[in-house]
């Protein structure tokens, strides 16, 4: 039995791999599954949106930012990239289109964010 369920659990995360990939390159995926990684200094968390239509943003779970418009929070994006170079493996830029990145994992880069300094803007609420 321990045999079928390792077999089937290793399946399974082959199906959930493969679901993560991009199909084609460029192709967007839905606003409700993107996730972003925070582009807010020394925050390692991720950015998803949140809501419907009429009441909708993109959230950090870790710091608690948020974007109520997307061009800000693709404007903060490459203003991180530019302070921090390694953080470009969070994101593609596709056309000229920034786009979160469709890698599951970053080794080693989470330390350097936690390296980073402390942001120090003002509110959690970013534009």
């Amino acid at each position: 039995m321990a045999r079928k369920s390792g077999k089937k659990a290793a399946e399974k995360a082959e199906r959930k791999t493969a679901t993560r990939t991009a199909p084609e390159a460029g192709t967007p995926e839905p606003l409700s599954q993107e996730r972003w990684k925070c582009p807010v200094s020394h925050c390692d968390g991720w950015v998803s949106h949140v809501g419907s239509d009429e009441i909708a943003f993109w959230g950090c779970g870790e710091c608690g930012s948020v974007w109520l418009d997307k061009d800000n929070l693709v404007r903060e994006a490459r203003e991180i990239v530019a302070r921090f170079p390694y953080r470009a493996a969070f994101h593609e830029d596709v056309g000229g289109r920034l786009r979160p990145s469709r890698m599951i994992g970053f080794p080693g880069n989470s330390e350097k964010v936690e390296g980073e300094p402390v942001d120090t803007y003002p509110d959690f609420e970013r534009g």
